[in-house]
């Protein structure tokens, strides 16, 4: 095994055991479900958006794979704080860069985030990462 695959591997386990952000909470403005027919990987995101159109908080729940939800414990960190525009493009742009179909900055830091974005190497787990950006699309465009 690489050096790569053992980061992603430790960053999977602890994600996966101990997810950010996980559960429900009162009075989110914005939710969604969303469902991985393939694997069975169901998730819910609720968002809190402020009258200034920032994300306040961002949560998920659901039972699905550890890199499911290590993508969505992942995307909450990268979205809370965001406007709700930033967000959205920041989901639409993770969405075309672990599909493949744009390639990401090379000057992106290395932290958590970027490490994710490495699984378009691994294409047939792309629709387990994607689960979560696309179910927070569904809530945030709501």
């Amino acid at each position: 095994m690489d050096q790569f695959d053992e980061i992603f591997q430790a960053m999977v386990h602890d994600h996966g055991q101990r997810p950010r952000n996980f559960g429900e909470f009162e009075g989110a403005t914005h939710r969604a479900e969303g469902v991985n027919p393939l694997t069975g990987d169901r998730i819910e995101v609720f968002a809190e958006i402020d009258s200034d159109q920032i994300i306040r908080k961002l949560a998920f729940t659901g039972k699905a794979s550890s890199l499911a939800t290590t993508s969505a414990s992942v995307m909450t960190g990268a979205l809370i704080g965001k406007s709700l525009p930033e967000a959205l493009d920041s989901i639409e742009m993770t969405l075309q860069w672990i599909s493949g179909d744009a390639a990401p900055p090379a000057n992106l830091p290395e932290n958590e985030y970027s490490l994710l974005l490495e699984i378009r190497n691994y294409s047939h787990r792309v629709r387990c990462v994607a689960l979560a950006w696309n179910t927070a699309k569904s809530a945030l465009s709501k």
